[in-house]
């Protein structure tokens, strides 16, 4: 349709330190390297120049990023901030142990700019399975830095990654995991049954959980967050909000679809695009998306 995303993903950091019993990051892509800062505001700079308004920075662990001089990815976002057609940031993928509180009053500080929409993987709602998983943290600690950042930005909405049917995981460790759902309430999650991986620490564990149960689980969980994401979604109706068109509808041709700020995506009617961000009234919700009508040219 010939209408830019304008939207572009910067990678800033390559590889992982972190050594997760299932994740084969490490073994394929090695330890972090990460990108100078003036090189990164560089690029920021320039994709300006091609109607970009749109920043997402990248990495396995982006919130380890730190370049040669110690400029780590909070002093990163406060400058992008500062950069003239910028409109929105964010970043993806974060680890909970690298989420600290310098970063959290970082991210608060580069607001509005700062999109409030967090992907903060969290695995398991089972302290022994983190533990199992050798995820540095267990449940109480992830639950203080999701109250930490609500704390401080407290329009901030989470994502989250889950895997069920770990080698370790009981009947008990798997309801944790729903429980877990209820207290964040995440709005989007992105749900696996665990496999097997090569040259793993976990593939010493076998694959105990039978298949059959890890589906229940599986579908157990998706319809669990599906009522949880249906019930925040039907909270937008009726609200205006600013929408940075991707194209058309993929689903449908003859809308167009974008995201808000807090990363929903809005499909919608509209006879005419004058911008790239389009002001959009929320008149349905489902629980994977909205649908609206453009209410007037936002920016």
């Amino acid at each position: 349709d010939g209408l830019a995303s304008g939207k572009a993903l910067v990678t800033i950091i390559e590889g992982s330190n972190h050594r997760c019993s299932y994740c084969v990051v490490p073994g394929t892509r090695g330890r972090e390297v990460c990108r100078e800062m003036d090189s990164v505001l560089s690029e920021v700079s320039s994709l300006t120049a091609s109607s970009i308004v749109e920043i997402e920075y990248l990495g396995q662990t982006v919130n380890a990023y730190r370049d040669s001089t110690g400029q780590t990815l909070g002093d990163l976002l406060l400058a992008t901030t500062e950069i003239d057609g910028i409109e929105r940031i964010r970043f993806a993928t974060s680890h909970p142990a690298q989420m600290t509180e310098q970063l959290i009053e970082a991210m608060a500080a580069a607001r509005p700019k700062l999109c409030p929409y967090l992907h903060l993987p969290v695995q398991s709602g089972s302290s022994k399975v983190l533990r199992d998983m050798r995820r540095g943290y267990d449940r109480a600690g992830y639950l203080a830095k999701i109250e930490s950042i609500r704390r401080q930005i407290p329009e901030m909405l989470f994502g989250t990654d889950l895997i069920v049917g770990y080698p370790t995981e009981s009947n008990e460790d798997f309801e944790e995991t729903l429980t877990l759902l209820d207290e964040v309430q995440f709005d989007m999650t992105y749900a696996f049954a665990y496999s097997p991986r090569p040259a793993t620490a976990a593939l010493n564990l076998g694959d105990p959980v039978a298949q059959e149960l890890k589906a229940q689980r599986l579908s157990r969980l998706q319809n669990h967050q599906k009522k949880i994401q249906e019930r925040r979604n039907k909270l937008w109706v009726g609200r205006e909000v600013p929408v940075l068109v991707e194209g058309r509808s993929k689903r449908d041709p003859t809308k167009w679809s974008g995201r808000t700020p807090e990363n929903k995506v809005v499909n919608f009617m509209a006879d005419s695009l004058s911008g790239r961000v389009q002001s959009v009234r929320i008149i349905s919700a489902t629980a994977y998306s909205l649908q609206g009508e453009a209410s007037g040219q936002h920016a």
